[in-house]
């Protein structure tokens, strides 16, 4: 699977909450979510091991969200940033 472009529909008025899912899982592959979403713990440790841990988690993360079909995310919802 390849995550070098955005392969889902962009943002409209009709499609906010599947095009959040998808772009944050995107973010996560790409190792930049935590610019959006900052992990207040890890900053506040700011030890590279650490922040080097949560990016390649919120990486795996990502590309399993990718990974499924739409009609099965409800079911990690809740578990979307611990794969």
């Amino acid at each position: 699977m390849t995550a070098d472009s955005i392969t889902f529909n962009k943002l409209t008025s009709e499609n906010y909450i599947s095009w959040k899912t998808e772009m944050e899982a995107f973010l996560k592959v790409k190792g930049v979510w935590e610019f959006v979403n900052p992990d207040p713990k890890a900053v506040s440790l700011n030890t590279e091991p650490i922040r080097t841990w949560h990016r390649e988690q919120n990486q795996a993360a990502g590309y399993l969200h990718l990974a499924l079909d739409e009609s099965q995310r409800a079911h990690i919802k809740d578990a979307k940033d611990d794969p």
